[in-house]
């Protein structure tokens, strides 16, 4: 898989990485510059912060029409996430090229971006020195700096002054976040506690196309569309997925016998979307399982307006979408395709968000995007990337953290008691108000941005 990766990133990034553009890059540049359009790069390490990328897009183009983007990642998915984001025609994905001085002199050559936004943290020095040579503005937005950035760039005292120092504005996400850049030579008069921008891009709503396609999808492969329990696990690794399974087969062996039976779907969106049809195999071992298949849409076969599926028995071989069945409670839908994860937080009861019971050090995934649908959200303890919003999604009853497989049962245990579902989604208002009150960070960026340049 690592090497089909790397091939991948190779084939779509190999003149980007050395600052060059392909035939496709270099006709967009160059009718860009036939319009009189103006360029901005906006650089992310992956999907999370390309995301951002759409709220900034919009800010930037309401003060210059005549804006165009070069997207800048590191991923596949971040190259490919950058490629569906904004107006038709105003944006150009890019890898982000290796932080050689010559490449960024190529680079520079080309595009002569307007400003540059860096999303979260990804600090290359040649990188950042090369543009503020050619004085192109620096933002840092919704910034923050790990335990391990900091630590590493603290024993780099004079070097790390000399190139935090090069930022124009950075927006930090945490009070400590901007202590921390400040203690790494970051100006103190241009830097910023702001929040998290995450809280703005959450409020967008899933597409419609995408959830009908879903709901589809079951329709055909499970012969159901109503379930009297719909539990989403987003962005999961490697050791979540079975985590999760098993806590809710326990939850669901455990519900009294007098309960009427209930129909459960668990809905798995493994972080790699490559690792669907390994998380199917290992679900399809499981002895609580009903049916279980792999979603992932035909994207070149339409059907009635509706991505056409291919889907066949687990004993076909296909493994474009395997089901396999049984006797039990439980259907499970492994999501293997990019961009329906909002649509499965849409329809759900409740989510966990992986990347923090992971027992790798992931730091966890986005938590603030299920809350946005105004579900239940539970998450493991490590959840460092997400911090202050895990203490403020806290502040709702019905949010959790968890710490064990245990603790994921027990929790999950009251979705499967009707009057403790009911009593949950009493308290769904609450996060609503929580997303509100830390909104429009990004408009709030902006205007000081407007502020600096004057």
């Amino acid at each position: 898989m690592a090497a089909v990766i790397f091939v991948k990133r190779l084939r779509q990034g190999f003149f980007n990485y050395f600052g060059l553009l392909s035939p496709a890059q270099r006709r967009f540049v160059a009718g860009v510059k036939e319009r009189g359009g103006h360029f901005y790069m906006i650089h992310g390490v992956s999907v999370g912060e390309i995301k951002l990328a759409g709220a900034v897009m919009e800010e930037i183009t309401k003060r210059d029409p005549d804006a165009y983007f070069a997207l800048t990642s590191t991923s596949p998915e971040g190259f490919e996430t950058a490629g569906r984001l904004g107006e038709a025609g105003r944006v150009m994905p890019l890898y982000f090229p290796l932080d050689i001085p010559l490449f960024w002199h190529l680079f520079f050559k080309i595009l002569n971006p307007g400003a540059i936004y860096i999303l979260e943290v990804d600090i290359w020095p040649n990188f950042i020195i090369a543009a503020a040579v050619r004085k192109v503005p620096i933002y840092l937005l919704n910034g923050r700096i790990s335990d391990k950035t900091f630590n590493f760039y603290s024993k780099l005292r004079a070097f790390s002054r000399s190139l935090f120092s090069l930022f124009d504005l950075c927006f930090m996400q945490t009070l400590e976040d901007k202590n921390r850049i400040i203690a790494l030579g970051a100006d103190e008069k241009y830097c910023a506690a702001a929040g998290n921008m995450k809280f703005d891009t959450a409020i967008s709503s899933a597409q419609p196309s995408k959830i009908a396609e879903l709901k589809e999808f079951l329709k055909i492969n499970f012969g159901c569309r109503d379930y009297d329990l719909v539990l989403c696990a987003g962005s999961t690794h490697a050791d979540e997925e079975s985590l999760f399974f098993d806590a809710a087969a326990a939850a669901e062996a455990d519900r009294s016998a007098d309960e009427k039976e209930f129909k459960v779907l668990l809905i798995i969106a493994p972080r790699k979307t490559a690792r669907a049809v390994e998380v199917h195999a290992l679900i399809s071992g499981k002895s609580a399982l009903n049916k279980a298949a792999v979603f992932r849409p035909d994207s070149q076969v339409q059907s009635g307006g509706v991505a056409a599926f291919e889907c066949a028995n687990e004993n076909s071989g296909d493994l474009n979408s395997r089901v396999s069945g049984g006797r039990k409670a439980i259907d499970v839908l492994i999501i293997g395709a990019m961009g329906y994860l909002t649509a499965a937080y849409s329809f759900s009861d409740a989510a966990f968000v992986g990347g923090t019971l992971s027992t790798a050090d992931i730091g966890g995934h986005n938590i603030i995007e299920p809350a946005a649908f105004a579900i239940p959200v539970i998450f493991g303890g490590n959840i460092r990337n997400f911090k202050d919003a895990a203490s403020e999604l806290l502040r709702s009853p019905n949010v959790f953290m968890v710490s064990s497989g245990p603790e994921l049962k027990t929790v999950l245990e009251k979705f499967f008691d009707s009057a403790k579902k009911s009593a949950l989604e009493a308290q769904n208002r609450y996060l609503l108000d929580i997303i509100s009150a830390n909104s429009k960070v990004t408009k709030k960026i902006f205007y000081v941005i407007d502020t600096y340049s004057d």
